[in-house]
């Protein structure tokens, strides 16, 4: 692994990023497909490819594949769900993404989650109803408040 230059994390709690040393790539993959060491990952699989866009329409893949006493521990309590995202902010930043990259994945999990997922607290219930009867720009903008909302929940 030291050879290949690679740093392995997760990001956003459903990716992995995996970034290159020598040509300063960042590739986002699915949580399901990370390992440390190898390069058993197909392009095609990709949330974010070498060449740094964003295909948001592979996030529910990723998302589905979250073992569900994970998916639980995360969604069950609504200030577990924020420190979750803070970490998985600040390592997204750490690699250099940017809000908007952030908040277009956060509105595709934000679409997958008011689809797939049933709230389990009343902060989760209020979020799907506003999502629900948001315009697309609207709840693009409310992406965008969750990340900014991720990025200082512990900042005083």
């Amino acid at each position: 692994m030291s050879g290949m230059g690679y740093k392995a994390i997760t990001a956003l709690g459903f990716f992995a990023v995996r970034g290159s040393n020598e040509d300063g790539t960042v590739t986002m993959l699915r949580h399901d497909q990370l390992t440390l060491g190898g390069d058993g990952m197909a392009e095609h699989n990709h949330v974010v490819n070498k060449d740094g866009e964003i295909d948001p329409n592979k996030v529910d893949d990723a998302i589905s594949k979250i073992d569900t006493d994970e998916r639980e521990r995360i969604l069950g309590d609504f200030e577990q769900f924020k420190g979750y995202l803070n970490k998985r902010i600040k390592m997204a930043e750490s690699i250099g993404m940017g809000e908007e990259q952030m908040a277009i994945i956060a509105q595709k999990v934000a679409d997958y989650l008011a689809s797939h997922e049933e709230p389990r607290n009343h902060e989760e219930l209020l979020l799907q109803e506003l999502w629900k009867v948001g315009t697309a720009e609207e709840r693009h903008m409310l992406a965008h408040m969750l990340v900014r909302l991720a990025q200082t929940q512990y900042k005083h």
